[in-house]
């Protein structure tokens, strides 16, 4: 049975993201219904609205506004009702904050709406809340008598706007869950007022915030640096003062030990993969570029198959996940296939569990810049195909603490353990090893069993991989500027 979304004849991004989030899942089939009226207007101040951009912003705005026929024209998949009185529906998706009474709709199981409440994102981000929340409300027997079915807790950030936006985006994941059943994290939060003093001490601190910012710039730079572990002690490689060295893959072939890794091009501010040979103590033997490009290049994912080494290295710029095969271990590498296309994929790591190969990933949105908060699953027979499927739980986790990869998979027991990265308080601030409980084509679940936090010393740990015996990682250093 059909399911209704009522909208007007204009619509938000956030409610075209919405819709087409359902058009995915093919198990939903949905109908529209345009309803008179106008979507209420969002008013944005412009001095705010410009500060907001100085910090995460969308690259579409959420409250941007399209026109529905020209949309429908791409959604084959959808109905569009002239007329939806004495209709039975499966559930009516209330877009448009109509009274359903009103239609003289037939029989339906119950009414879903997002709870659009200023109040949930614009007082988290003024108040410095660590989740904003946002709900999804359903009534049955009375349709404009609305109580919580779902929630779902993200983490806040810098600007109103912007955190409403983020908001706003995410109903499409909560409302997709309410099919699927999922359950997303939540956290009980205080609600709080706010008012003009409220907005005006916060943008005053985010004013504050951005000269502090470009100071420190000018004298301070971030770094990571790569280290190896060993008994719980932490060595660092002898890496040149000033480099960006992030994201070390580990391998051991014929006696030696290589690590692979993300070096970043200050001037160009784009990265690319590098190899350095690892010798005693922590001492570089030869370091050399193997792979770059004209977008950017980082977690150089090698592993060998039968006698051959492949990389799946994030380019998450260049809107595709290629594996790349070494003609000439370790310097020399060549694109092999393309496993996804059209698709912005951030740090893939591989699987074979149960005859199955499994891909997992964080993925951007055509409306993002960035992603650590959404966990993906696509699966298939063969590690070289081009025909990935989805898990029928994507996202599989909704997650910051947890959602982005930190590393391959590993096993030990006969257990199975992925590394993720805690991206809550800031990017890559420690890493946390996952337990893989339960892995099918329609169920995930996994159990955080250990934490590997950085020392006080560093500002973050975000990767960890081994081979050989030999475990690498990286930490996040502050280091002064100087010139060469």
């Amino acid at each position: 049975m059909q399911n209704l979304i009522l909208v007007h004849s204009e619509i938000y991004a956030y409610q075209k993201n919405i819709i087409e989030t359902l058009i995915k899942n093919s198990e939903v089939l949905i109908a529209l219904f345009i309803v008179a009226g106008q979507p209420k207007p969002y008013k944005d101040n412009p001095l705010t609205l410009g500060i907001d951009k100085r910090f995460f912003q969308s690259k579409i705005k959420a409250t941007e506004k399209y026109d529905l026929e020209h949309l429908i024209k791409a959604w084959p998949q959808v109905t569009l009702l002239r007329e939806a009185a004495g209709l039975d529906f499966n559930c009516i998706i209330n877009l448009a904050d109509s009274p359903v009474r009103d239609l003289n709709i037939g029989s339906f199981k119950e009414v879903l709406k997002p709870d659009i409440d200023p109040q949930n994102w614009f007082s988290a981000a003024m108040h410095h809340k660590k989740y904003t929340n946002i709900r999804l409300l359903s009534a049955d027997k009375e349709p404009d008598h609305f109580k919580t079915c779902r929630q779902l807790s993200l983490r806040t950030i810098k600007g109103i706007y912007n955190n409403r936006d983020k908001a706003l985006y995410y109903f499409s994941y909560l409302i997709s869950g309410y099919f699927k059943r999922a359950n997303y994290p939540f956290f009980h939060t205080k609600p709080y007022k706010y008012n003009v003093l409220c907005l005006f001490i916060y943008y005053l601190g985010l004013i504050t915030e951005i000269f502090l910012r470009r100071g420190r710039s000018i004298l301070y730079k971030f770094n990571w640096k790569i280290a190896t572990i060993t008994n719980n002690t932490v060595t660092f490689l002898d890496q040149p003062k000033n480099t960006f060295w992030a994201d070390p893959f580990i391998v051991s072939e014929a006696g030696k030990k290589w690590v692979f890794f993300e070096e970043l091009d200050r001037k160009s501010d784009l990265g690319h993969i590098s190899v350095v040979a690892l010798e005693e103590h922590n001492k570089i033997g030869i370091h050399q570029k193997v792979l770059q490009k004209s977008f950017h290049l980082s977690f150089p994912n090698v592993f060998k198959v039968g006698a051959s080494y492949y990389m799946l290295p994030e380019q998450s710029s260049a809107n595709r996940l290629v594996l790349y095969k070494s003609t000439n271990f370790p310097y020399t590498w060549e694109e092999h296939k393309v496993l996804i296309d059209n698709m912005k994929i951030i740090d893939p790591v591989w699987l074979l569990h149960d005859n199955k190969y499994w891909l997992f990933f964080n993925k951007i949105e055509e409306h993002e810049y960035e992603n650590n908060e959404r966990l993906y699953i696509y699966y298939a027979d063969d590690l070289f195909s081009s025909n990935w499927k989805p898990h029928k739980m994507n996202p599989v986790i909704i997650d910051i603490p947890k959602a982005r990869n930190a590393g391959q998979f590993f096993t030990k027991n006969g257990e199975i353990f992925r590394p993720s990265q805690n991206c809550g308080e800031t990017y890559g601030s420690e890493i946390t090893i996952n337990k893989v409980v339960k892995l099918t084509v329609e169920e995930y679940e996994e159990i955080e069993v250990e934490k590997l936090r950085n020392e006080e010393s560093y500002y973050g740990m975000h990767t960890v991989n081994e081979a050989g015996g030999v475990t690498v990682t990286d930490f996040l250093f502050k280091e002064r500027n100087y010139k060469r």
